[in-house]
């Protein structure tokens, strides 16, 4: 009997598990998500510090004909090495855009990019992550977003 009611119990507890396990996990991840601080580009430059120093970015339209073209600009600790941006959609996925920056002094790099065309219009939303290779995850503990203003 007591065998019975233990089967029946590692059953019900896979099943519980198997239903309700993807939506715990999902769960922590979007929490963590929520955490990450956000920074808004287009409306002011971004800081953060972590164990390497002190980081700085901001986004500059340009003035050329379209209004498609921006300056960004990086300031990090002086041991950061060679980094490049990548450009994610944040409303939808659009691929992934790498940016290589130009070092242009001790701890400052820039790069100018042409936002890439979605025809979601105003509604699309790109995320900005500095990484150190084209492999590396990302450097930035701070959620760089900005939206084109031609969009």
């Amino acid at each position: 009997m007591v065998r019975v009611f233990l089967v029946a119990g590692l059953i019900l507890s896979a099943l519980i598990v198997a239903v309700f396990g993807p939506r715990w996990l999902k769960t922590g991840e979007s929490e963590r998500e929520e955490r990450q601080v956000t920074c808004e580009l287009a409306e002011r430059s971004c800081q953060w510090i972590d164990a390497k120093g002190r980081w700085t970015v901001q986004i500059r339209p340009m003035n050329d004909d379209d209004g498609s073209k921006y300056l960004l600009l990086v300031e990090s600790p002086q041991e950061s090495g060679n980094l490049m941006a990548v450009l994610r959609g944040v409303d939808m996925y659009m691929g992934e855009y790498p940016i290589p920056l130009s070092q242009t002094g001790e701890g400052r790099y820039e790069a100018m990019f042409a936002a890439p065309f979605c025809s979601t219009g105003e509604k699309m939303r790109w995320q900005v992550d500095l990484q150190g290779k084209a492999d590396s995850p990302p450097i930035n503990s701070v959620k760089l977003l900005f939206q084109p203003l031609n969009a």
